[in-house]
């Protein structure tokens, strides 16, 4: 393993020998091979526009690597962190290098952007077209702190649910089985690495992708969560998608069943780098 935050296969070793030993205890289907009664996905973008410091932010990073808001400054070395705090403003979040006088066992602190968040008023106004139970999936904890606080303050903290690292396995599964899955609480808030593999969430009918991880196996992983055995009505998947940004870019690649990192890199062999990071 290696690449972007070692998460990438770099090589194999020894496969024809592996896949000799395995092959007489597995046997293989498709997904639709065997759900053949299972409502089809429906898939829709909601596009949004920054806010004004939003935008500034944005365009400073994509076009001079660096960004300042305040005292506080952040410079990027590489396209995928480029992509990844271009990324994190989308969402409405700044990420700055800490002062190093400061005693911290982290780098970088995470700040809100000040002003009105498009991706949460958007969500929220979902939330209104569609009163049904929900899941929306965030790639940061901070965006999952914001979406839950507004949810909670729009629905009353009873019907937010979050999972994600820092909350125990054991409240993770009383979140989805005792809450969500019975309809105790409306929304689940969470991160596709924590909670989008092996869980039961049909009681979802809508799920809303506030923003993505780099990785497709995580989103196609976490997009069955609602789409299993049990579920019962099609399930409406929302992206929220920053205009002229990163977001788009991020979304094709997975659209195109590549990680993130992947298709940075056929971007930077072709030329095409600044297609990635279109500003506002």
């Amino acid at each position: 393993m290696g690449g972007f935050e070692g998460k990438q296969i770099i090589g194999y070793q020894n496969m024809e020998e592996l896949i000799e030993l395995v092959s007489p205890y597995v046997y293989q289907v498709r997904k639709s091979e065997v759900l053949t009664e299972l409502p089809p996905k429906v898939y829709e973008i909601r596009e949004v526009r920054f806010n004004e410091e939003q935008r500034n932010l944005y365009t400073s990073i994509a076009k001079k690597n660096r960004a300042v808001m305040g005292d506080r400054g952040l410079t990027v070395n590489t396209v995928l962190e480029r992509m990844l705090r271009l990324q994190e403003i989308c969402g409405g979040i700044v990420t700055f290098e800490r002062n190093p006088d400061l005693w911290n066992s982290s780098k970088y602190e995470h700040s809100r952007i000040p002003g009105n968040n498009p991706k949460i008023e958007e969500l929220l106004s979902i939330t209104e077209e569609y009163q049904v139970s929900t899941i929306v999936w965030c790639r940061f904890i901070e965006e999952i702190h914001m979406v839950s606080e507004a949810l909670r303050t729009k629905y009353g903290a009873d019907q937010v649910v979050e999972i994600y690292g820092n909350v125990s396995e054991k409240d993770r599964d009383h979140n989805v089985q005792e809450l969500f899955q019975k309809k105790k609480a409306r929304f689940l808030v969470g991160n596709a690495s924590t909670g989008g593999t092996g869980l039961n969430m049909t009681a979802a009918e809508l799920v809303v992708y506030f923003s993505n991880s780099f990785n497709y196996v995580e989103r196609d992983q976490s997009e069955d969560r609602a789409h299993r055995i049990g579920q019962t009505k099609s399930v409406l998947y929302i992206d929220l998608v920053m205009e002229k940004s990163v977001d788009g870019a991020i979304l094709e690649a997975l659209q195109n069943k590549k990680n993130v990192s992947e298709f940075v890199r056929e971007s930077i062999n072709s030329k095409n780098v600044e297609q990635l990071i279109t500003t506002a």
